[in-house]
């Protein structure tokens, strides 16, 4: 995953890397459904960054999950 100088990465780009989705189009439109969420919490903005340290479970959809270390 490619973070940034100042240690986050943009979400819909980090789930591009982890594999879980196709392109960050696809990850903007899921973010806009209310369809991910990052430990248990919905994602409600398309500019949500996650930070260096510690495991994120994110969730895509119904099924699909993923741990971002």
């Amino acid at each position: 995953m490619a973070w940034d100088a100042d240690g986050t990465a943009w979400l819909p780009k980090a789930l591009v890397d982890a594999g879980v989705i196709a392109s960050t189009s696809e990850g903007l439109r899921l973010i806009r459904q209310g369809g991910v969420s990052v430990d248990g919490e919905k994602v409600a903005s398309t500019d949500f960054k996650l930070s260096k340290g510690g495991e994120k479970l994110v969730k895509v959809g119904k099924r699909r999950f993923v741990k971002l270390v």
